[in-house]
């Protein structure tokens, strides 16, 4: 059986609610939407975190809190 990837980009660095009210920018609406990518089989995600104002941080480690609540234990 061969394997498969299915990657999902939930969010772009650019568009921001006023252009599409369902990008999603808050940690808490990436991690939900990370979640229903992985129940529909996605196995990857690429994500793109925001500031709460919208822009992407400019700081390191920005990711942290997104990143670590979208990485549950996965069953191999």
């Amino acid at each position: 059986m061969k394997t498969v990837v299915v990657a999902v980009a939930i969010t772009g660095s650019v568009p921001r609610k006023k252009d599409n009210p369902a990008v999603q920018i808050l940690p808490p609406e990436q991690v939900e939407s990370t979640r229903q990518a992985y129940e529909a089989g996605a196995t990857l995600v690429h994500l793109h975190v925001r500031n709460d104002d919208e822009p992407p941080p400019l700081t390191r480690n920005a990711s942290g809190p997104c990143g670590r609540a979208c990485t549950p234990p996965v069953p191999a």
